[in-house]
């Protein structure tokens, strides 16, 4: 929804597509760290490609399908030649187009896939990490971990304040070299979870307190982005927030969790990927057809925004789970209970 509210305009001085994808980036190394680093001890090259199947499950069914969606709404003359839209093109079907530094060539096709290619950079990495720290990780305390991730941000700081062209914000918001650090300070705040979790026996009193804290944090700081430094905004700004509160929400004790893990929050949940794939190219197709403009009247957001909560309903129930089961099913192909263990997880949305 973030990214959505910056697609059609609104509240657009806080650029909420940018505060959406860092959430994105960061829950995304929270909860693979969350669910992986006891199983990832010793990862034989058998784990290693179960999980990067699982992972492609996951996501390129649904991409592929936003990809095949946008080749009629993405005309050959924006790109200058036939062979240019080819290799663009090619470049998305095969994830690498977050790596080339231009930003119509990350923003082509469906524009929001160039976070895609970042994520699957993420995947590619995750199991050699996750080997990595489980070797050095049980010598370390929580205060190393706190210690790295504070380095590691500040760092990307003192990085990206100096930034301001064009081409310096594909850097700064683009190339998964820099977009790593959303996901490692996900995966440090996943490991002092793992390390520390307060089980408090009272009352939900405390955790309900911690997680409106966490929550004005963020939207504190989010409120303070417009006095900040654009290259920073892009991301390194909500870090921290971030961190703080998937360490608060895990643990689910307060009133906010119970209200989240509502069945109707869940299932919009379960539909959130679909319509964050389909929801410009929603809005694009109903341009052609002269129902919508980009800050126009408001029933033309509300169109897009029912149109694509309903077709991303019907396709998490009639095509994006449908075949990720399939895929899931070739994990039966390897004996062993990790097949069986990622496929529960899977199952069960983690």
């Amino acid at each position: 929804m973030f990214v959505f509210l910056w697609h059609i305009g609104f509240l657009r001085e806080y650029q909420t597509g940018y505060v959406g994808v860092s959430f994105f980036y960061t829950l995304s190394g929270f909860i693979l760290t969350y669910n992986y680093v006891h199983r990832f001890r010793h990862p034989s090259s058998e784990a290693r490609r179960q999980f990067y199947w699982a992972r492609f499950a996951r996501i390129y069914p649904v991409y592929a399908l936003a990809f095949l969606w946008s080749i009629p709404l993405t005309p050959i003359h924006a790109y200058g030649s036939l062979a240019t839209w080819i290799g663009v093109g090619l470049a998305n079907l095969v994830l690498i187009q977050s790596y080339i530094p231009y930003l119509a060539i990350a923003f082509s096709f469906d524009g929001v896939a160039w976070s895609l290619s970042d994520e699957a950079t993420f995947y590619a990495i995750f199991p050699w990490l996750m080997q990595w720290w489980n070797t050095l990780g049980r010598h370390w305390h929580v205060r190393h971990v706190v210690l790295g991730m504070a380095i590691l941000w500040g760092s990307l700081v003192a990085l990206l304040i100096p930034y301001h062209s064009s081409w310096q914000s594909w850097i700064a918001y683009i190339f998964p070299g820099t977009r790593l650090v959303d996901f490692f300070i996900g995966m440090g705040a996943a490991l002092v979870f793992d390390r520390i979790a307060w089980n408090h026996p009272g009352r939900h009193l405390p955790w309900t307190a911690l997680e409106v804290a966490g929550l004005l944090l963020v939207v504190g700081t989010i409120a303070i982005g417009p006095y900040m430094e654009q290259s920073l905004r892009f991301s390194a700004l909500y870090l921290p927030g971030w961190a703080i509160l998937l360490w608060i929400f895990a643990h689910q004790k307060g009133v906010m969790s119970r209200v989240f893990s509502h069945a109707a929050v869940v299932r919009l949940g379960h539909w959130s990927f679909a319509f964050y794939m389909i929801h410009r190219l929603v809005m694009r197709t109903l341009q052609k057809f002269n129902l919508y403009h980009y800050h126009g009247p408001l029933w033309q957001d509300g169109l897009v925004l029912m149109t694509a909560v309903a077709l991303s309903a019907l396709i998490y129930y009639r095509y994006e789970e449908p075949v990720r089961r399939k895929l899931r099913h070739k994990f039966s192909v390897y004996p062993g209970s990790y097949a069986q263990t990622v496929a529960q997880h899977a199952t069960s949305g983690r």
